[in-house]
């Protein structure tokens, strides 16, 4: 029983590294230019993006994962 979980473990820990989605960030002015920065990123990558936080004060920061567009 050990030895089933052990691989099931190992199985599911490639699965899931192979989908992993990479983590980016970009500083501009204002949000809207730290975006712009974040999709340039993507559409080099031939990624799409999710934005998952945005922080504003004297500047802006974005953090976005990209995710793999398949066809």
């Amino acid at each position: 029983m050990k030895k089933i979980k052990l691989i099931s473990f190992f199985v599911f820990s490639i699965i899931s590294s192979m989908s992993m989605a990479e983590t980016i960030s970009a500083w501009g002015g204002t949000v809207s230019e730290a975006e712009a920065k974040i999709a340039n990123i993507a559409k080099e990558k031939n990624s799409s993006y999710e934005i998952t936080t945005s922080r504003m004060g004297n500047y802006s920061y974005v953090t976005a994962k990209l995710t793999e567009n398949r066809k």
